[in-house]
Protein backbone atom coordinates (compact mmCIF):
# COMPACT_ATOMS: atom_id res chain seq x y z
CA UNK A 1 0.00 0.00 0.00
CA UNK A 2 1.49 3.29 -1.03
CA UNK A 3 1.75 6.52 1.65
CA UNK A 4 2.12 9.41 1.50
CA UNK A 5 3.87 11.81 4.35
CA UNK A 6 2.60 14.82 5.22
CA UNK A 7 4.96 17.89 5.75
CA UNK A 8 4.43 21.17 6.94
CA UNK A 9 2.12 23.26 4.96
CA UNK A 10 3.24 26.37 3.57
CA UNK A 11 1.53 29.60 3.21
CA UNK A 12 -1.78 28.72 0.98
CA UNK A 13 -1.84 30.17 -2.95
CA UNK A 14 -3.74 29.84 -5.56
CA UNK A 15 -1.61 31.24 -8.40
CA UNK A 16 1.58 30.05 -9.68
CA UNK A 17 4.14 33.19 -7.97
CA UNK A 18 8.06 33.91 -9.08
CA UNK A 19 9.05 37.39 -7.41
CA UNK A 20 5.88 38.01 -5.88
CA UNK A 21 4.66 38.42 -9.51
CA UNK A 22 1.42 36.64 -11.11
CA UNK A 23 2.54 33.71 -13.57
CA UNK A 24 1.27 33.56 -17.41
CA UNK A 25 1.28 30.28 -17.30
CA UNK A 26 -2.67 28.87 -16.03
CA UNK A 27 -4.43 25.31 -16.95
CA UNK A 28 -7.47 23.65 -15.27
CA UNK A 29 -6.54 20.84 -13.46
CA UNK A 30 -9.86 19.40 -14.30
CA UNK A 31 -8.38 16.85 -16.60
CA UNK A 32 -8.95 12.70 -17.25
CA UNK A 33 -4.67 11.22 -16.03
CA UNK A 34 -6.04 8.22 -16.17
CA UNK A 35 -7.46 7.91 -19.72
CA UNK A 36 -4.43 10.05 -21.44
CA UNK A 37 -2.73 7.22 -23.16
CA UNK A 38 -0.63 9.42 -25.24
CA UNK A 39 0.91 11.38 -22.10
CA UNK A 40 1.26 7.73 -20.66
CA UNK A 41 3.36 6.68 -23.21
CA UNK A 42 5.54 9.64 -23.19
CA UNK A 43 5.84 9.54 -19.58
CA UNK A 44 6.48 6.06 -18.54
CA UNK A 45 9.31 5.78 -21.86
CA UNK A 46 11.04 8.69 -20.51
CA UNK A 47 11.20 7.37 -16.97
CA UNK A 48 12.22 4.09 -17.98
CA UNK A 49 15.40 5.37 -20.17
CA UNK A 50 15.87 7.77 -16.87
CA UNK A 51 16.35 4.28 -15.01
CA UNK A 52 18.41 2.77 -17.20
CA UNK A 53 20.72 6.27 -17.40
CA UNK A 54 20.99 6.22 -13.60
CA UNK A 55 22.34 2.60 -13.80
CA UNK A 56 24.63 3.67 -16.15
CA UNK A 57 25.97 6.94 -15.20
CA UNK A 58 26.69 6.98 -11.23
CA UNK A 59 27.94 10.52 -10.45
CA UNK A 60 27.60 13.84 -11.63
CA UNK A 61 30.93 13.82 -13.26
CA UNK A 62 29.55 11.66 -16.08
CA UNK A 63 27.36 14.01 -17.43
CA UNK A 64 30.37 16.23 -18.45
CA UNK A 65 30.33 17.68 -21.81
CA UNK A 66 33.27 17.66 -24.34
CA UNK A 67 33.54 20.97 -26.05
CA UNK A 68 35.22 20.59 -28.74
CA UNK A 69 32.41 18.53 -30.21
CA UNK A 70 30.41 21.24 -30.43
CA UNK A 71 29.47 23.45 -33.61
CA UNK A 72 29.32 26.78 -32.39
CA UNK A 73 26.42 28.54 -33.27
CA UNK A 74 25.40 32.51 -33.44
CA UNK A 75 23.59 33.34 -30.74
CA UNK A 76 20.23 33.92 -30.46
CA UNK A 77 19.11 37.04 -29.12
CA UNK A 78 16.06 36.45 -26.69
CA UNK A 79 13.11 38.54 -28.05
CA UNK A 80 9.42 37.41 -27.36
CA UNK A 81 7.87 41.19 -28.02
CA UNK A 82 6.95 40.57 -31.63
CA UNK A 83 5.94 36.82 -31.21
CA UNK A 84 2.41 35.27 -31.43
CA UNK A 85 1.54 32.27 -28.66
CA UNK A 86 1.26 29.09 -30.19
CA UNK A 87 -0.20 25.71 -28.41
CA UNK A 88 0.56 22.20 -29.42
CA UNK A 89 -2.35 21.18 -30.77
CA UNK A 90 -1.75 24.09 -33.63
CA UNK A 91 1.70 22.20 -34.70
CA UNK A 92 1.39 19.60 -37.65
CA UNK A 93 3.07 16.84 -36.11
CA UNK A 94 3.86 15.15 -39.42
CA UNK A 95 7.40 16.65 -40.58
CA UNK A 96 9.69 18.50 -39.47
CA UNK A 97 9.35 22.43 -39.49
CA UNK A 98 9.89 25.56 -37.70
CA UNK A 99 7.11 27.59 -36.00
CA UNK A 100 8.71 30.94 -37.39
CA UNK A 101 7.30 34.02 -35.81
CA UNK A 102 5.89 31.43 -32.68
CA UNK A 103 6.23 30.91 -29.25
CA UNK A 104 5.18 27.87 -26.78
CA UNK A 105 4.34 28.18 -23.05
CA UNK A 106 4.82 25.35 -21.28
CA UNK A 107 5.77 23.04 -18.28
CA UNK A 108 8.33 20.80 -17.71
CA UNK A 109 6.18 17.57 -16.17
CA UNK A 110 8.66 14.86 -15.42
CA UNK A 111 12.09 14.71 -14.42
CA UNK A 112 14.67 15.50 -17.22
CA UNK A 113 17.09 13.46 -18.38
CA UNK A 114 20.59 14.98 -19.09
CA UNK A 115 23.34 13.10 -20.68
CA UNK A 116 26.25 14.48 -22.48
CA UNK A 117 25.43 16.77 -24.74
CA UNK A 118 22.09 16.56 -25.00
CA UNK A 119 18.73 16.99 -22.31
CA UNK A 120 15.36 15.21 -23.08
CA UNK A 121 12.20 15.68 -20.95
CA UNK A 122 8.68 15.96 -21.69
CA UNK A 123 6.48 19.47 -21.31
CA UNK A 124 2.81 20.27 -21.69
CA UNK A 125 1.00 23.48 -22.24
CA UNK A 126 -2.14 25.07 -21.06
CA UNK A 127 -4.13 22.92 -22.71
CA UNK A 128 -2.86 19.73 -21.13
CA UNK A 129 -0.92 18.53 -24.40
CA UNK A 130 2.09 16.98 -24.00
CA UNK A 131 5.12 16.15 -25.91
CA UNK A 132 8.62 15.25 -25.67
CA UNK A 133 11.49 18.21 -25.34
CA UNK A 134 14.88 17.64 -26.51
CA UNK A 135 17.85 20.43 -25.88
CA UNK A 136 21.38 19.54 -28.11
CA UNK A 137 24.45 21.11 -28.18
CA UNK A 138 24.89 21.20 -24.49
CA UNK A 139 28.38 22.55 -23.14
CA UNK A 140 30.17 22.78 -19.83
CA UNK A 141 29.22 26.38 -19.71
CA UNK A 142 26.07 26.71 -21.19
CA UNK A 143 24.62 23.41 -19.56
CA UNK A 144 24.40 25.13 -16.08
CA UNK A 145 21.54 27.42 -17.50
CA UNK A 146 20.20 23.42 -16.79
CA UNK A 147 21.17 22.75 -13.64
CA UNK A 148 17.71 24.09 -12.39
CA UNK A 149 15.27 22.37 -14.96
CA UNK A 150 13.09 20.38 -12.80
CA UNK A 151 8.89 19.32 -12.69
CA UNK A 152 7.30 22.53 -12.84
CA UNK A 153 9.70 25.19 -14.82
CA UNK A 154 7.91 26.63 -17.08
CA UNK A 155 9.46 27.84 -20.09
CA UNK A 156 8.90 30.19 -22.99
CA UNK A 157 10.59 28.56 -26.39
CA UNK A 158 10.97 30.64 -29.49
CA UNK A 159 10.25 29.67 -33.25
CA UNK A 160 9.50 26.43 -31.90
CA UNK A 161 11.37 23.45 -33.83
CA UNK A 162 8.88 20.29 -34.83
CA UNK A 163 10.91 17.50 -35.83
CA UNK A 164 10.27 13.47 -36.52
CA UNK A 165 13.02 12.30 -34.26
CA UNK A 166 14.94 8.84 -34.81
CA UNK A 167 12.28 6.86 -33.59
CA UNK A 168 9.68 7.87 -35.99
CA UNK A 169 7.76 9.66 -33.19
CA UNK A 170 7.17 13.87 -32.99
CA UNK A 171 9.79 16.26 -30.63
CA UNK A 172 10.10 19.67 -29.78
CA UNK A 173 14.15 19.92 -30.34
CA UNK A 174 16.26 23.22 -29.78
CA UNK A 175 19.76 23.55 -30.90
CA UNK A 176 20.95 26.90 -29.19
CA UNK A 177 20.15 27.26 -25.53
CA UNK A 178 19.38 30.91 -26.14
CA UNK A 179 15.72 30.54 -28.11
CA UNK A 180 14.05 29.60 -24.79
CA UNK A 181 13.56 31.23 -21.58
CA UNK A 182 12.67 30.29 -18.40
CA UNK A 183 9.87 32.28 -16.62
CA UNK A 184 9.17 30.79 -13.25
CA UNK A 185 9.12 27.62 -11.21
CA UNK A 186 5.84 26.15 -10.33
CA UNK A 187 6.14 25.95 -5.95
CA UNK A 188 5.76 22.20 -4.89
CA UNK A 189 3.88 21.12 -7.72
CA UNK A 190 2.05 17.98 -7.76
CA UNK A 191 4.38 15.18 -9.89
CA UNK A 192 1.23 14.25 -11.67
CA UNK A 193 -1.28 17.54 -12.18
CA UNK A 194 1.63 20.76 -11.01
CA UNK A 195 -1.32 21.77 -8.66
CA UNK A 196 0.94 24.21 -6.54
CA UNK A 197 1.62 24.05 -3.30
CA UNK A 198 1.69 20.32 -2.80
CA UNK A 199 2.42 19.01 0.42
CA UNK A 200 2.38 15.11 0.27
CA UNK A 201 6.02 13.73 -0.08
CA UNK A 202 6.20 10.14 -1.39
CA UNK A 203 7.46 8.09 1.67
CA UNK A 204 9.73 5.77 -0.25
CA UNK A 205 12.12 8.36 -2.35
CA UNK A 206 11.40 11.71 -0.28
CA UNK A 207 11.36 13.82 -3.13
CA UNK A 208 8.22 13.81 -5.46
CA UNK A 209 5.41 15.44 -3.94
CA UNK A 210 1.31 14.88 -4.32
CA UNK A 211 -1.69 17.01 -4.21
CA UNK A 212 -3.76 14.39 -3.28
CA UNK A 213 -3.77 10.45 -2.28
CA UNK A 214 -5.16 9.98 -5.52
CA UNK A 215 -2.20 11.98 -7.97
CA UNK A 216 -0.04 9.33 -6.00
CA UNK A 217 -1.97 6.36 -6.94
CA UNK A 218 -2.44 7.35 -10.61
CA UNK A 219 0.79 8.68 -11.22
CA UNK A 220 2.37 4.82 -9.36
CA UNK A 221 -0.43 2.20 -11.34
CA UNK A 222 -0.53 3.90 -14.47
CA UNK A 223 2.60 6.56 -14.82
CA UNK A 224 5.26 4.06 -12.96
CA UNK A 225 6.62 6.60 -10.63
CA UNK A 226 8.77 3.22 -9.41
CA UNK A 227 11.03 4.35 -12.67
CA UNK A 228 12.11 6.83 -10.66
CA UNK A 229 11.53 5.88 -7.17
CA UNK A 230 14.28 3.95 -6.35
CA UNK A 231 12.67 0.39 -7.29
CA UNK A 232 12.78 -1.48 -10.29
CA UNK A 233 9.61 -2.79 -12.40
CA UNK A 234 9.70 -6.05 -13.44
CA UNK A 235 8.48 -5.77 -17.38
CA UNK A 236 4.73 -7.16 -17.91
CA UNK A 237 6.28 -9.61 -20.51
CA UNK A 238 9.47 -11.39 -20.64
CA UNK A 239 11.42 -13.38 -22.32
CA UNK A 240 11.22 -16.58 -20.48
CA UNK A 241 8.91 -17.59 -18.28
CA UNK A 242 9.80 -18.22 -14.37
CA UNK A 243 9.56 -21.47 -14.27
CA UNK A 244 12.68 -21.85 -16.78
CA UNK A 245 14.69 -21.91 -14.14
CA UNK A 246 13.50 -25.47 -13.23
CA UNK A 247 13.59 -26.88 -16.49
CA UNK A 248 17.16 -28.48 -15.23
CA UNK A 249 15.26 -30.40 -12.43
CA UNK A 250 12.95 -31.46 -15.12
CA UNK A 251 14.96 -32.60 -17.78
CA UNK A 252 16.42 -34.70 -14.96
CA UNK A 253 13.42 -36.28 -13.77
CA UNK A 254 12.37 -37.28 -17.19
CA UNK A 255 15.67 -38.82 -17.60
CA UNK A 256 15.78 -40.41 -14.17
CA UNK A 257 12.55 -42.50 -14.59
CA UNK A 258 13.28 -43.21 -18.24
CA UNK A 259 16.25 -44.91 -17.29
CA UNK A 260 14.44 -46.55 -14.60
Amino acid sequence: MLNLTKKKKPKSRNLIIRNNVESSYSKSNNFDYENDFHRQDLIVNHRKIKQKLSNLLSSKNNYKTSKSSITRQKRIIQNFTNLSKIYLSNIDMTFDHIEKGKYLLVAIIDTPNLNFTSLMTVIEDEENNVERLAIYNLTESNSKKLEKFRIGTVLKIMNPYLRIANDGLSIIRIDDINSFQIIEYIENPCNLCLRCDSSNICNKCNNSVYCSNQCQIIDWNIYKHAFTCGEIIKEETTLFPKWIIYFPIILYLIYYFMMK
